[in-house]
């Protein structure tokens, strides 16, 4: 396998101005007493994890800050070239369940669920009235009858619960004209944390922890956006007095936020530390796996091209004008049946007058021989001729596969073609950059 190499190091300057980046929405500050923490907290600060406020949790943003200034790099490069643990139990799991719950799902969401197997995920949004996205989440299919599995982001918890609740009350289901309340049920699930282990050799650090060669088959020929329910074997630190080695049932669903193979594995809290710890342990005094913060998260996801809510998705922009084309299938284009289903329906006829696009742009400033600053979210697209601004910067890092500043942003569809030239407002300079392909750097889903 080759190994992905870095071109530039992300100085301690660039490692604060992740910290910025991840806490300047205001809806992720929360007084330090009021900060929930995770199962896996414990673990973090033995880890000698940097925390931030996020989501109402404090959350690790990188590890060992004070031994390596270049620790986001480091995070960043485990994950592209062997395997990385994120912890995500700051994510809503919840269960949708009932005879009509597939129905339910299909009228608040623009997914096609009909053809769904068991275990089987879809990447989907709940829609408003004029198309937004309220936030993007997965659906998986569950092997019970009428069951669903879904996951939403950490900062949305409390509106997409109350968005579902709401239309549990106020939506009827066409087929048995029964209001959904009484035939669906939604809950937030508790007691679970959220496990992700990313990068080329994940599966190399699942693999040992199943009991039997069948089990391993199973989750190794399982395909990108699948999940299985699984059995395995951890050693560490539990609590309520449990005993330290066990067979621990998991849910493993094979995908993730970074552009690189892996899963997210959704396990008992209890025994979250000692999944963790297991994980981290596979490969003895060469382990495969290291932990990795919300800063590589971000880096990572950027590099492969995914939105992040709030900034590159919210409820003014809708799945066309977001790139999202593809997560509403030919079914629910033709009939409809969701949020802003009018709105989504013209766009795809008629087209749109703004688009997200990914820029990039070289390591110095045009014309003053300094190192290039990153674009931030904010920061203004201009026309270079006429300086007419023309759409924004919705993300932006410096990447260390590339070695040069990324991001994404809306922009006139004029203006989206690859290969054109803009210019964006960083300051006092007008930066040139250009429109390129996403993603930005090439993903390895397991297909």
């Amino acid at each position: 396998m080759m190994q992905r190499t870095t071109r530039s190091c992300l100085s301690k300057k660039q490692n604060k101005n992740i910290f910025s980046v991840l806490t300047q929405n205001k809806r992720n500050y929360s007084n330090e007493k009021d900060l929930k923490k995770t199962a896996l907290y414990d673990l973090h600060d033995e880890l000698k994890a940097s925390f931030v406020p996020f989501a109402g949790y404090k959350m690790p943003v990188m590890y060992n800050l004070a031994q390596y200034k270049d620790a986001l790099k480091r995070e960043h490069m485990q994950c592209r070239n062997s395997a990385a643990l994120f912890d995500v139990s700051h994510m809503g799991q919840v269960t949708v369940v009932g005879e009509d719950a597939q129905e339910f799902l299909e009228t608040i969401t623009p997914s096609n669920l009909q053809p769904l197997k068991v275990g089987g995920a879809r990447l989907t949004q709940f829609t408003n009235e004029k198309g937004g996205i309220l936030d993007d989440l997965m659906i998986t299919k569950k092997e019970e009858p009428h069951r669903f599995y879904v996951v939403i982001n950490a900062a949305c918890v409390e509106s997409d619960m109350k968005h579902m609740l709401n239309a549990l009350e106020t939506l009827k289901s066409k087929k048995s004209g029964k209001l959904f309340k009484e035939t669906v049920k939604v809950e937030l699930i508790s007691g679970r944390s959220l496990i992700a282990v990313q990068g080329p050799k994940a599966i190399d650090s699942v693999l040992p922890l199943l009991l039997s060669d069948e089990a391993r088959d199973r989750v190794k020929n399982t395909k990108f956006m699948n999940a299985v329910d699984d059995v395995l074997q951890v050693e560490g630190s539990v609590k309520g007095g449990l005993p330290s080695k066990a067979s621990v049932p998991v849910q493993l669903s094979r995908c993730g936020y970074t552009g690189e193979d892996g899963f997210e594995i959704s396990v008992p809290d209890e025994y979250a530390i000692a999944l963790a710890q297991t994980l981290l342990r596979v490969g003895g005094t060469s382990p495969i796996v290291g932990a990795a913060g919300l800063g590589a998260r971000d880096t990572l996801r950027l590099e492969a091209g995914l939105c992040l809510m709030g900034h590159d998705m919210n409820p003014e922009i809708t799945p066309i004008e977001a790139g999202l084309n593809f997560t509403i299938m030919k079914r629910r284009r033709e009939e409809g049946g969701f949020p802003g289903y009018e709105v989504i329906k013209k766009q795809l006829e008629q087209g749109i007058s703004q688009l997200r696009v990914g820029f990039s742009y070289g390591q110095e400033t045009v014309g003053t021989g300094k190192a290039a600053v990153i674009a931030r979210e904010g920061y203004k697209f201009k026309d270079l001729k006429t300086g007419e601004e023309i759409g924004h910067v919705t993300s932006g890092t410096l990447s260390p596969i590339l070695g040069h500043p990324i991001g994404m942003g809306y922009i006139k569809t004029e203006y989206s073609a690859e290969g054109t030239e803009i210019g964006i407002q960083i300051r006092n300079n007008l930066q040139v950059a250009k429109i390129v392909k996403m993603p930005f750097v090439p993903t390895r889903y397991f297909k």
